[in-house]
């Protein structure tokens, strides 16, 4: 045959492996290899001899044949190579800081910039039905008003709280059945429903802080918290869906103290407080891009 043809299949880490044996001994035998194919884990091997081979003028040699398989050896590991102590802790350090980054510093800045953004909104659109009516000592003497037209002004109150809870659960469960009768228009209704639930979810969740979390110790608080994190590292399948939830909890904080002025683990409210947060979100939106397209090219980078 004229030219000579080599294919490297499949198989993650085996197949890399395996394949850096069968090239090097066609190496060492001296066999020209005129085409090149790989596939996957294959792909590891293959595209490191080519960028070996490339920096070495795109010639063969058994010199630095000798120190590409050698550097492949000791960087076998999938983490780091434990066979020089300090060299690994540095590198383990390094491959913590890039999952502590991906996994929780970029999605908690996405969060914090959605969040403050959030709660200005929830308060401006529907913090007078959230905080209800004052105690009737204070609606009698400020409105001049008797106890049974305070009363009433309190039936109205909780009847408004009670409409704005209902109305998004009702459109979610129209939204739902509607997927059965209209199948084109399921994606649709779907991000729907969604939305109705995460609508309820950040006007409920403030109002029961108000009414029942506050008044738990605040390390109880924390815990709620700990079941949607275990679900988020056990079952990856409802990764997104824990994530959501645990975003919605704590974003639930952030509406509360803007709409009721209270303090939230032991951080009193200030307008100018909020107003620096909701700046710094606002910056946010800006970088959060770039932080997504480092998130998500981070740990390929860091392993090639």
């Amino acid at each position: 045959m004229a030219r000579i043809g080599l294919a490297f299949s499949g198989g993650g880490a085996r197949s890399a492996a395996f394949c850096s044996g069968v090239l090097r001994r066609l190496l060492q035998k001296k066999v020209k290899i005129d085409y090149l194919s790989c596939v996957s884990g294959g792909g590891y091997t293959g595209s490191a001899y080519m960028d070996w081979k490339y920096r070495h003028g795109k010639t063969d040699d058994k010199r630095w044949h000798r120190e590409f398989f050698n550097h492949m050896r000791e960087s076998i590991g999938i983490i780091c190579n434990w066979r020089k102590p300090l060299q690994a802790v540095r590198e383990l350090l390094i491959i913590l800081a890039v999952i502590l980054f991906v996994s929780l510093i970029v999605p908690a800045l996405m969060w914090i910039s959605i969040t403050y953004p959030l709660a200005f909104v929830i308060d401006f659109l529907f913090g007078e039905i959230l905080r209800g009516v004052p105690p009737c000592s204070e609606v009698m003497e400020s409105k001049n008003i008797t106890l049974d037209e305070c009363y009433q002004e309190e039936d109205a109150a909780y009847l408004r709280q009670i409409a704005l809870f209902l109305a998004p659960v009702f459109l979610a469960l129209i939204c739902l059945l509607l997927q059965k009768f209209i199948p084109k228009a399921k994606g649709f209704l779907k991000m729907l429903s969604t939305f109705c639930a995460a609508f309820f979810a950040l006007v409920f969740f403030p109002w029961f802080i108000s009414d029942f979390l506050r008044h738990i110790p605040t390390w109880l608080n924390f815990a709620i918290a700990v079941p949607l994190f275990l679900i988020w590292i056990s079952f990856p399948l409802i990764r997104s869906a824990a994530t959501l939830m645990t975003g919605i909890y704590v974003s639930s904080f952030a509406i509360y103290w803007r709409v009721y002025k209270e303090s939230v683990f032991e951080w009193g409210y200030k307008d100018r407080s909020f107003d620096l947060l909701l700046g710094l979100a606002t910056l946010l939106h800006w970088i959060i891009p770039l932080l997504v397209i480092i998130q998500q090219r981070l740990v390929h980078v860091y392993v090639r």
